[in-house]
């Protein structure tokens, strides 16, 4: 509906109508109700002067008490109804003012996040007019990476009834850029304390705020980019059948301290994530040629850089036989389209390349890729490994998991293996190769990657490892 010379839609709007059109109904309902509990209450009462005193009779004339109680109940329905859209239009006039007045943006909507108000504010920040967000999910308008804490953060708010304060979520403009905005919300009960609606408000950061984190973000990415901040460590992966190592991931270590995963988000905040990877990858691939000869190399790719129109060009310069590498891709970032990724990788996977799907099992995308992109190697999350001892449900996924590989052709590898009882568990489950601290952590020494060859990695043996 439209308020005050602004669009907004309200989640309540329909209900007032339909409010209406109830009590039009009941009116109607009362009215041949009536007529009809005269006709035969008058009955009962000439049967009843005729001498008649059974049951039926007697009903028969009460029933014209029948009216007048449906009639009070009419009246204070009415009444009811009254106010109820008093609260309902004070509601929709508090959100207009509010959006009228404020500079943050006021938006409402149902528990699963589909906008039913919006505020001008609250549109125009992302480039669209309140129209086109009313009936539309909000989910939509984040970007991907932000999807899962936010669904996260609004599934909570749901279940407890509560709401959240000052969440920093990334959301997509129409002009394709990505502003970074303060979230709040609050659940909206009805009488029985079940939440009915999420009402809240988005503030943007400043420009100045923006600009100084992207700022940080750039220096510290130029930094690694133009220096030695990027080092490589490498982690075994074993087969635990035969006892001896067949490969290892390749693995980013920034001199600063920062965690990888924290180090590429602000590279890609700066705008620089491509090259960050394309820099990553680079290293990694040198560090084949000191490797034995029989040990693949396992590179990690986001969709972003498989996507990249250099990367073909990257590896024919690095020289390194493909047949001995895998790339492994993670679900932590969307894919737009697998034909895509699949077109990118053809000429690479038709010279040996092997195509890894990593964290298989931590959520549905992995599923999707395994699906999608026919790898030649799944990577069993390590969040299925916890409890693997116990958990049936754990067990028969895994299990499910090798039976889709035995399908594909593809081989498992169970990533994080960190007790002897995980790893002989997987092995019963069919699963043979592993990586994990229990095996090896992760090592820049070459002494230290040179002894790996020489120990017996069988869960049989655990003082060879």
């Amino acid at each position: 509906m439209k308020r005050r010379g602004s669009h907004v839609g309200h989640a309540f709007a329909p209900d007032a109508e339909s409010i209406n059109a109830t009590m039009r109904l009941l009116l109607l309902v009362v009215a041949v109700d009536a007529v009809l509990s005269m006709s035969v209450g008058f009955g009962g009462f000439l049967a009843l002067a005729h001498g008649h005193r059974d049951w039926p009779s007697l009903l028969a004339a009460a029933s014209v008490l029948w009216p007048v109680v449906l009639g009070v109940a009419l009246v204070r329905g009415r009444r009811a109804a009254a106010w109820v859209r008093t609260r309902l239009a004070d509601g929709a006039d508090r959100l207009a003012a509010v959006s009228s007045m404020s500079h943050v943006g006021v938006w409402e909507a149902t528990p699963d996040m589909v906008a039913t108000y919006c505020g001008p504010m609250a549109a125009e920040s992302l480039g669209r007019t309140p129209d086109q967000l009313v009936g539309h999910s909000l989910y939509d308008l984040l970007h991907p990476d932000d999807l899962p804490r936010a669904r996260a953060i609004v599934t909570d708010a749901v279940r407890r009834g509560t709401g959240w304060t000052d969440v920093e979520l990334r959301w997509r403009h129409t002009d394709g850029t990505v502003l970074t905005m303060h979230s709040s919300g609050q659940a909206v009960l009805d009488g029985h304390g079940e939440v009915v609606a999420l009402r809240g408000t988005r503030r943007a950061l400043t420009d100045p705020v923006t600009q100084r984190r992207k700022a940080a973000a750039t220096a510290l990415t130029r930094e690694v980019l133009d220096g030695e901040g990027l080092t490589i460590a490498l982690q075994p992966i074993v087969d635990i059948d035969a006892g001896r190592w067949v490969g290892v991931e390749a693995l980013a270590r920034f001199a600063d301290g920062r965690p990888p995963d924290a180090a590429f988000a602000d590279a890609r905040d700066a705008g620089l994530g491509v090259e960050l990877e394309k820099l990553a990858l680079c290293r990694a691939l040198s560090t084949l040629a000191d490797l034995p000869a029989g040990i693949r190399l396992s590179v990690n790719a986001s969709p972003d850089l498989i996507l990249d129109a250099g990367l073909v060009e990257l590896f024919t310069a690095s020289g390194v036989p493909l047949h001995r590498i895998t790339v492994e891709i993670t679900e932590h970032r969307p894919v737009a389209c697998y034909d895509d990724v699949l077109a990118a990788l053809r000429p690479l996977r038709e010279q040996g390349l092997h195509l890894a799907v990593d964290d298989t099992g931590a959520g549905y995308a992995s599923f999707q890729h395994v699906l999608r992109l026919r790898p030649e190697s799944i990577k069993l999350d390590r969040s299925l490994l916890s409890e693997i001892t116990t958990d049936r449900a754990r067990r028969s996924l895994v299990t499910a998991i090798v039976l889709l590989a035995l399908d594909l052709g593809a081989t498992v590898v169970a990533e994080g293996v960190e007790d002897e009882a995980e790893l002989c568990a997987l092995a019963d489950l069919g699963v043979h190769l592993a990586q994990g601290y229990l095996l090896a952590r992760p090592a820049t020494d070459a002494a230290v990657q040179a002894s790996w060859a020489r120990l017996d990695w069988r869960p049989a043996l655990p003082s060879a490892m």
